[in-house]
């Protein structure tokens, strides 16, 4: 948490908090007591999993929802519209909605919109016909970004390292030190291993460390000091770097 950017953490745990209050404010009333704990039960776990890693976040839906909308029903029934003794929408009612929204529009948007601004990685990716068969050819092993490996190996039926799923913990940690590693002693070793036949990075699609420059994947992007056994494969997609292993 620590790591966050006050427009993630307003993104990220604001909801949640509010939806925790609200779920112990209701939680001693017998009309939502059970409603409310079973939301409880649902929404620690889940949000204990979101302090732990924000992909969690996607889940938060879940258990946020409900105790606005229990809220807003313990505020209608508490009205004279609920029994009928006013036809005037219920002034609390419309209060916690207004706020509801300022909140959403105020705080939580723009937070968003932060967020998405400081996110690197803005380059089209293109899955051009040519260079998906220019891969095809090859065969064997790829390396590329993490999470266009699932893309790759659907479409191009090749191996990778780097798939992103919870046991290929050594496969994933071997892909970083491939692209990150800044000599021929540590990267041949990694290749071997993996029988890393070609590897295809894009311009753009990450930031690159300008205080270490010699990391494979800068220079592969900048095609200034390339381990010479790495052939350079033409593409016509611009901003792809695509390359045979030829040891």
């Amino acid at each position: 948490i620590t790591r966050l950017n006050l427009p993630l953490i307003i993104e990220v745990f604001l909801m949640p908090f509010t939806a925790l209050i609200i779920t112990c404010y209701l939680l001693p009333l017998p009309a939502y007591r059970r409603i409310m704990f079973l939301n409880l039960c649902l929404s620690l776990p889940l949000f204990a999993l979101t302090l732990f890693a924000i992909r969690f976040t996607c889940y938060e839906p879940l258990y946020t929802i409900l105790p606005f909308i229990a809220l807003a029903d313990k505020l209608y029934k508490a009205s004279p519209f609920a029994t009928h003794q006013s036809d005037e929408l219920p002034d609390n009612l419309f209060a916690y909605l207004l706020t509801f929204f300022v909140i959403q529009s105020l705080l939580i948007v723009p937070a968003q919109l932060a967020s998405s601004n400081n996110k690197t990685g803005s380059a089209v990716v293109s899955f051009s016909p040519a260079l998906n068969q220019n891969i095809r050819n090859i065969g064997g092993t790829l390396v590329t970004h993490i999470f266009l490996t699932p893309r790759f190996v659907f479409s191009c039926d090749v191996n990778t390292v780097g798939t992103p799923y919870h046991r290929n913990i050594e496969g994933i940690t071997d892909h970083l030190s491939i692209l990150n590693a800044e000599d021929d002693q540590t990267l041949i070793p990694l290749l071997l291993k993996h029988q890393v036949t070609q590897i295809l990075v894009y311009d753009g699609y990450q930031k690159l460390s300008e205080k270490h420059p010699h990391r494979l994947i800068n220079r592969l992007i900048e095609r200034q000091n390339l381990p010479p056994f790495l052939e350079e494969i033409p593409t016509s997609v611009k901003n792809a770097r695509h390359y045979q292993i030829k040891f």
